[in-house]
């Protein structure tokens, strides 16, 4: 068993006494995709810390397979290879200190069964070629395993040469018995290194292509010339690798971004259509064919028995068939994880609103994660329309979402076509926080903005306090926690008394985190207390029952560096603290002795939580999304959450508090 594993199965959720409330298993979705890889008819699409399945044998009518994995991969899964009946999943953990592969039998390919894991090391790409599998990094280089004996990968070898690979890594594939790798570590630098596999458990560099500022490798041919994109676009002859010419170009080929051979035929792809031209004569290809298949903002292309498939960042699967070369078909659409993080969501009773993922909107089941709804980003510079959202938050159940210079309300009545109910432009690029049926955003101005959401038709400015970016964090209220300068230059979280929307005013101020750097903060429900997360990874518990003179109460630090908070959020007076091992709770209820109490592993640092209220718990990480349902021991989904899950405390060995910075 892997040691992050253990780690994390050491940290359970603490059992609850009878009634108690507590947050229950997570459902997961998603999280930072990597490439699709085939077996037969079969596409494995790896997203977070899992992977989808799709069977194509009917490729005008592609089925997804139910699919649940049984163990998932500790830490977010960066490359999926074949290797003949075994499928192996690559994870890294965040700060790629720890690795594996998660390995899973393909014997029944509609079916993977894990069978085994083991060790490895974080690299930019995964190539697989007979029994070896390649690892390739800038930084370490080419790595050979040695899959033999498929549940005990071995390092078999490392490459060897002179010529350096690039710092990023762009593109890798093995064809004539070689692997071509390109890449770029200057903005102006960008090669290809070639490297011979004669031996295939030391790789030999044999030579390499300049490829200018800006260049790429495309693929090589059967026949041994190779395709570049960018500054040094054109058709290489590669059979001699040490003596490498460009003999050939294709008119406007920088058009596109990739590109892939079937025998002699060049299929071109990241553009509005799919040409196809005959390389067989290098010096003069001709043009065989064209679609009308429109496959911009490719990600990847995976080849399939009779074509391929085309991802995009909006996580459209493109299955194209390519037996007649001239007339290339689009045979049907699939939905595969994207590329494009979540940027932000909020949750409420029923559903999960996401930004990212390539839309302007989703609407996910909450029970079964699930999309019901999509509202599409615009592209048309319409400032009625969403075309660049970077934060939402709810006001009863009307998401209201923060564009570039404006706000938007959404109509989910019919969660299956989301609508945009209303807008407001008003001068401003940063996250909004909605209470009630207020929405809270710091304008270009600098002002703390105040708007009436109550409409979602006719949203309202109601008043404004002048400041230096104020940034709205929480609210309890009418009492709003922002942090900022305010125009005596005073830099602080200051106490906003806006129950007079038109008049707000100041009536506190707390100077956080001396000696390091503020983050963010979160309050309690009352408004009582805040919680301040700091650059040092503590985080400050501050008595803010009298707003005018806030004080620090105690100060936890965590007693592993690891633990240090990387996003908070409050309910009731538990604090939620996001690590590089999951969420703990800290219970605040006497600020001056705050202590540690569940902890619920995460495969990957919350970079943002977010609570229903219901008392459900949403937290976005690298490695998916995380639904925590509020639940009573008894297993049903009860109001009390709302004020905050019971906490069961374990020893306080496991913190440190103190009551000084």
């Amino acid at each position: 068993m892997s040691t992050l594993r253990s780690l994390l199965m050491a940290f359970v959720v603490l059992p609850v006494a009878a009634h108690a409330y507590s947050l229950g298993e997570p459902h997961v979705r998603g999280g930072v995709a990597a490439p699709p890889v085939v077996r037969g008819d079969f596409v494995y699409a790896p997203s977070g810390i899992s992977f989808e399945i799709w069977d194509l044998s009917d490729a005008a009518h592609p089925a997804k397979i139910p699919f649940e994995l049984a163990e998932r991969a500790p830490g977010p899964i960066f490359a999926l290879a074949v290797v003949g009946d075994y499928l192996y999943a690559a994870w890294s953990n965040d700060a790629e200190t720890s690795a594996g592969f998660e390995i899973y039998s393909l014997a029944d390919p509609a079916h993977p069964v894990r069978v085994g894991e083991a060790g490895t090391t974080p690299s930019a790409m995964l190539v697989a070629d007979g029994d070896y599998l390649y690892e390739i990094d800038g930084t370490s280089g080419v790595t050979v395993l040695d899959v033999g004996d498929p549940l005990h990968p071995v390092v078999a070898g490392s490459a060897t040469g002179n010529a350096p690979l690039p710092q990023s890594i762009y593109s890798a594939e093995i064809a004539r018995n070689q692997l071509y790798v390109s890449g770029t570590s200057l903005i102006e630098t960008a090669w290809a290194t070639i490297f011979d596999l004669a031996d295939p458990a030391h790789p030999l560099v044999v030579g390499g292509i300049g490829l200018g500022a800006f260049g790429v490798l495309g693929p090589v041919s059967d026949s041994g010339y190779a395709v570049a994109f960018g500054d040094a676009a054109g058709v290489y002859d590669v059979r001699d690798p040490a003596h490498i010419e460009a003999v050939g170009t294709i008119p406007a080929l920088n058009g596109f971004a990739r590109g892939a051979f079937r025998g002699d035929d060049l299929y071109l792809f990241g553009d509005t259509t799919l040409p196809v031209f005959d390389v067989s004569t290098p010096a003069a290809p001709a043009q065989i064919g064209e679609a009308a298949i429109d496959t911009g903002n490719l990600i990847a292309l995976v080849p399939l028995p009779d074509g391929f498939l085309a991802t995009t960042v909006s996580g459209r699967g493109l299955v194209i068939d390519a037996s007649a070369p001239a007339t290339p078909v689009l045979r049907s659409e699939i939905d595969v994880p994207s590329p494009s993080p979540i940027v932000d969501a909020a949750l409420d009773d029923r559903s999960a609103y996401v930004i990212g993922e390539g839309h302007a909107l989703e609407v996910v089941d909450a029970a079964s994660l699930e999309n019901v709804g999509v509202l599409e980003a615009s592209t048309t510079g319409d400032p009625a329309q969403l075309s660049s959202p970077m934060s939402i938050g709810l006001s009863g159940s009307t998401p209201i979402v923060a564009d570039y210079g404006g706000l938007f309300a959404i109509d989910v009545s019919d969660r299956a076509n989301p609508r945009i109910a209303g807008s407001l432009p008003i001068g401003f690029y940063n996250p909004v926080l909605v209470a009630g049926d207020r929405a809270y955003v710091s304008t270009f101005d600098g002002a703390l903005t105040i708007v009436d959401v109550s409409d979602p038709a006719a949203l309202a400015v109601r008043g404004t306090l002048p400041g230096i970016f104020f940034t709205p964090l929480a609210a309890a209220g009418s009492r709003v926690f922002a942090f900022g300068t305010d125009l005596n230059l005073v830099e602080a979280v200051h106490i906003v008394d806006a129950s007079d929307a038109a008049h707000p005013s100041i009536v506190g101020r707390y100077v956080p985190c001396v000696g390091t750097v503020f983050q963010t903060l979160a309050a309690s429900s009352d408004g009582s207390t805040i919680g301040i997360q700091c650059g040092d990874g503590g985080v400050e518990i501050v008595d803010a029952r009298n707003p005018a003179t806030p004080v620090l109460a105690s100060t936890y630090r965590p007693s592993d560096p690891a633990d240090g908070t990387a996003s908070i959020a409050a309910n009731g007076s538990t604090f939620y603290l996001g690590n590089a091992h999951g969420i703990d709770e800290l219970d605040a209820s006497d600020p001056a002795a705050p202590v540690l109490g569940a902890r619920h592993p995460l495969a990957s640092s919350p970079r943002v939580i977010r609570f229903a209220p219901n008392g459900s718990l949403l937290a976005l990480t690298s490695a998916g999304m995380y639904v925590f349902d509020c639940v009573a021991s008894s297993g049903e989904r009860p109001a009390p959450c709302r004020d905050g899950a019971a906490i069961v405390h374990p020893p306080r060995a496991h913190s440190l508090h103190g009551s000084a910075r």
